[in-house]
């Protein structure tokens, strides 16, 4: 992307193209699309998985999490257990 041009007083940004193929090195998050820093003072990074399958194939596939919704969605797994548990 080219630095805004002046022209008639408006701001004008010319893109091309290779904007969309540019990959982001910035880490985010898979949920909540944050950057994932080691600044939130939490110093466990999350990590999710996504698992599916064909046929006989099955392709496992890692996310990454912050730490809020990492936790979140610990939060939810433990507590559906508990659901699931006390309906046997």
């Amino acid at each position: 992307m080219s630095a805004p041009k002046s022209t008639e007083g408006r701001a004008c940004v010319v893109a091309t193209h290779d904007v969309l193929f540019a990959a982001d090195a910035t880490l985010r998050c898979d949920v909540c699309n944050e950057p994932i820093d080691d600044d939130d003072g939490c110093r466990i990074q999350g990590r999710g998985v996504y698992i599916s399958t064909r046929g006989t194939e099955v392709r496992r596939e890692e996310a990454p999490l912050c730490s809020r919704c990492a936790c979140g969605i610990g939060a939810f797994c433990f507590a559906r257990a508990e659901i699931e548990e006390e309906e046997d």
